[in-house]
């Protein structure tokens, strides 16, 4: 099984979008943050949602999409999109072969490539996103970022312009 866990940092910029959770996949640090709205639905409704955003906070940067399955005991990533999916690109079975979660610009250390499917157990993962929730009267911008997305998501508006 993989794990999702995440860190606490704050970015200092007005420029930036808020985001707090940076996303560690198997105890190993990403690039991204988690869209913490995506994160949800991914674990209640599943289909594809928006799930690794870029430190600036804005999917449509550098962020990814995940076609996520429910099942009884598990929560299974089994595909990734790029930045630029939508409701056309986005298909069932499609989407990129291995995802670079920390890319190495220097070359200076190891790159995180990841290879579909992830497959979480459900019981961790569900606690994992309700400790992030819970710490989010803390952050009130990433709070209202929260209550939007989550409802455009649940009304199906999933994808980031």
């Amino acid at each position: 099984m993989n794990k999702i866990s995440y860190k606490i940092e704050i970015q200092e910029s007005s420029n930036f979008y808020p985001n707090v959770f940076r996303a560690y996949i198997d105890d190993i640090k990403t690039d991204y943050f988690f869209d913490l709205a995506g994160l949800e639905v991914s674990r209640t409704l599943g289909g594809v949602c928006p799930i690794f955003v870029c430190p600036c906070g804005y999917m449509g940067c550098t962020g990814y999409y995940v076609w996520s399955y429910i099942l009884p005991n598990e929560v299974v990533w089994s595909n990734f999109y790029a930045k630029y999916a939508d409701e056309e690109t986005a298909r069932e079975g499609e989407g990129e072969k291995d995802v670079y979660l920390l890319k190495n610009f220097s070359g200076a250390g190891p790159e995180f490539i990841v290879n579909p499917p992830l497959r979480f157990d459900q019981n961790e993962y569900d606690k994992v996103v309700a400790e992030m929730i819970s710490q989010l009267p803390m952050y009130e911008a990433e709070r209202s970022m929260f209550e939007n997305d989550l409802r455009d998501y649940k009304s199906g508006n999933r994808f980031h312009a």
